[in-house]
C-alpha cells in the first residue's frame, strides 16, 4: 500500500515535470514571437508602417527557428 502511494507520487511527479518542460518551451517560443514582432512594429512605426513592420518582425522569427539562426533583432534589444 505504502510502496503504491510512493510510485504514484514519483510517477504524477515525473508526469508533471515533463508537462511543466514543454509548456515552458511553448510560452517561451510565443514570448519570443511576441516580442520581436513588437520590435518590427516600433521600428516600422519609426518610418510609417508598423503592420508590415510587425509582420516582418514574426517572419523573421519563423525563418531563425526554422534554419536555426541567432535572433539578432531580439538579441540587440534584449541581452541573453
Amino acid at each position: 500500500m505504502i510502496l503504491n502511494i510512493i510510485f504514484t507520487i514519483i510517477l504524477v511527479c515525473f508526469i508533471w515535470g515533463i508537462v511543466k518542460g514543454l509548456v515552458g518551451n511553448i510560452l517561451s517560443y510565443i514570448l519570443e514571437l511576441v516580442i520581436t514582432a513588437f520590435i518590427g512594429a516600433f521600428l516600422g512605426w519609426l518610418i510609417g508602417v508598423w503592420y508590415i513592420g510587425a509582420l516582418a518582425g514574426a517572419v523573421y522569427v519563423l525563418y531563425c527557428w526554422i534554419f536555426g539562426k541567432y535572433n539578432r533583432l531580439l538579441g540587440w534589444w534584449i541581452c541573453r
